[in-house]
């Protein structure tokens, strides 16, 4: 109640300056709940007459909003109206719409300049009242200091921009909540909600953005020196701009003399100067020759390395049934998936660990011949009459490692792999369930694709598992025979720490 009660006195005096105004301007008849009218028009020259007459007319329909509640619109008209023929008038009803619109810091801006710059328009018990509402409308305006890094950052609240000179004291922002956003080439953009409170200083806020790129200059000796990035020509003489983090290739050339090259490792955040001049002149015979361009030349081959993580899920093949066990299909699909973690060492080779499951549903009939397979007779049943069919399953975990050879490719690349591994096997038959510890081997081929740091690729693979641990007893399955071998399609997404290098940010302005 107190707030209302204090918003209401604010009001009135607001209302009592513009009827103190009115009066001085000369109409004849209003009442105190009304806005402020213009004065008459004195004797001036025909353009001042002209522009008077035109405000006149843009603030009349401004007062027909205000009167229809639409502070909006008529805001927009008093200030059309200021703006071309100043006048105490207008600028008094500009504050009371900003008050009006919860608008505070604006309205004690506008009663501010009204004491400024129409002091001749108003009589002392005016300004007093001028001065009395801007102290209390200092109640609804609170102070915010922000410091931010880089200094250089661009920063809004509520979509307007402050400059660093803006921010390099606290800042009047009105009561309730504001949104704030700063960003800056090279560093992630944040943005928070701001609670100010009026009337008093708010706790500073301190924004350090952090940074997603590095920052690279190169300095040459002339403008007739070009300069070119990981193979790709960007500028002459000097070149700076924000960068991706990692291994980058320099070089600075000019027709008819040895280029200059370097390597740096540039690091988020990091700034790296690389000052540099070409060689010495070239033989007459090479400088006839027209140069190549750099990208043309290629420079030295950029190595990829880093670490590496996939998730995988596969549709896979069985082959090799259990001894004594016939199956019904000619094959059976299963599913499977799982995880594999890596380093890339440098372009073409990297190395992993490889873990993951498969599981297979078969449908199968004990051999024919089950009278002469007692082994086969003791596992599944005690007597038959004919041969039974069944249902079996076959679950596999595997884990081991592997070394994959991969072709230079920056976004999309031929991928392979060779592996071995330790392979735990369940045979789940309708009574018992037989389990083997084996060795594996393995190989892969397909492609993979590279956007930023994912990963996406679809291989084709075969896995070739010795089994001849699996058994129950005296049965053993595949004490005699190949194996198991599974082949199959894998489809795979991660992540990788390295990244194609066509993702630079060339020419950003300013400097971290």
């Amino acid at each position: 109640m107190a707030g209302k009660s204090s918003m209401t006195r604010l009001l009135a005096k607001l209302a009592a300056l513009s009827w103190a105004s009115y009066c001085i301007a000369g109409t004849q008849t209003a009442r105190a709940s009304e806005i402020v009218e213009p004065a008459p028009i004195p004797a001036e020259s025909q353009i001042d007459k002209q522009s008077h007459e035109q405000s006149r007319r843009i603030f009349e329909f401004g007062v027909q909003l205000f009167q229809e509640g639409n502070l909006v619109g008529a805001l927009a008209q008093f200030e059309a109206a200021y703006a071309v023929h100043p006048n105490s008038a207008a600028l008094q009803n500009i504050a009371l719409c900003q008050k009006g619109l919860y608008r505070y810091r604006e309205a004690k801006a506008s009663l501010s300049a009204l004491l400024l710059r129409h002091p001749g328009e108003l009589s002392a018990q005016d300004k007093k009242t001028a001065l009395t509402v801007i102290g209390e409308l200092a109640a609804f305006v609170g102070q915010q200091q922000i410091t931010v890094r880089p200094e250089s950052s661009r920063v809004t609240i509520d979509d307007q921009e402050y400059t660093p000179s803006e921010l390099s004291k606290p800042i009047e922002l009105n009561v309730g909540e504001h949104r704030l956003r700063i960003e800056a080439p090279g560093y992630a953009p944040t943005q928070r909600t701001l609670a100010i409170a009026g009337g008093v200083g708010n706790a500073p806020i301190h924004v350090a953005l952090v940074p997603t790129h590095g920052y690279l200059t190169v300095l040459t000796p002339d403008d007739r020196t070009a300069i070119a990035i990981d193979g790709h020509a960007v500028a002459f003489e000097s070149y700076r701009g924000f960068i991706e983090p990692g291994r980058h290739v320099i070089q600075i050339y000019r027709s008819g003399f040895e280029p200059y090259e370097a390597v740096v490792e540039l690091d988020a955040g990091q700034s790296v100067t690389v000052r540099g001049k070409v060689g010495a002149p070239v033989s007459a015979p090479e400088a006839d020759e027209p140069p190549e361009p750099p990208s043309a030349r290629g420079p030295s081959p950029r190595q990829l390395s880093g670490w590496y993580g996939l998730v995988e899920g596969s549709i896979l093949n069985w082959n090799g049934a259990p001894q004594d066990i016939e199956p019904t299909k000619n094959s059976v699909w299963g599913t499977g998936y799982g995880l594999r973690a890596g380093y890339r060492l440098f372009t073409p080779v990297g190395v992993e660990a490889v873990a993951g499951v498969t599981h297979h549903n078969a449908n199968g009939s004990c051999d024919a011949s089950f009278a002469l397979s007692p082994n086969c007779q003791t596992i599944l049943a005690p007597t038959y009459s004919s041969p039974t069919h069944f249902d079996y399953t076959l679950d596999t975990r595997r884990a081991g490692g592997a070394v994959r050879i991969m072709s230079g490719g920056e976004s999309i690349r031929f991928t392979s792999s060779v592996g071995v591994g330790a392979v735990s096997h369940d045979l789940h038959l309708p009574k018992h369930t037989l389990k083997g510890f084996d060795a594996y081997f393995a190989l892969e081929a397909g492609a993979q694709i590279n956007i930023h740091h994912f990963l996406v690729e679809m291989v084709g693979f075969g896995w070739f598992d010795s089994a001849s641990s699996i058994g129950a007893g005296n049965y053993k399955p595949y004490q005699e025979g190949n194996g198991i071998q599974m082949f199959g399609v894998s489809l795979r997404v991660g992540w990788s720490e390295w990244t194609p290098r066509d993702a630079h940010l060339h020419d950003a302005p300013g400097r971290p």
